[in-house]
């Protein structure tokens, strides 16, 4: 599928997101997780992270890249609100993860 009908079928798709389902853009679509895989390789890269790095991340969000990156370091350790972190572990253990 061309880059161009992808991103006009997920344009119609966020034309219909609200408030109340903004949750439904998180990780959906393949250009997503490009873009973690960017995020990742800009971080490494400028941190120059290695296996004896300690990494502490604040605001972790989805908690996806510190996920990745702590396979790259020798701990991470995260912090974030407590909202954020509720949701986040309700999602996980409802998917079995």
């Amino acid at each position: 599928m061309g880059k161009t009908i992808y991103y006009d079928k997920y344009r119609k798709f966020a034309k219909q997101i609200t408030k109340s389902n903004l949750n439904l853009l998180s990780g959906r679509y393949k250009f997503v997780i490009q873009k973690y895989k960017y995020i990742y390789k800009d971080i490494l890269e400028k941190l120059s992270i290695n296996r004896s790095d300690d990494i502490f991340d604040i605001g972790t969000g989805d908690g996806r890249i510190i996920e990745y990156l702590s396979t790259k370091c020798k701990s991470a350790t995260t912090i974030d609100s407590e909202e954020i972190i509720n949701k986040i572990t309700k999602k996980k253990k409802k998917l079995s993860i």
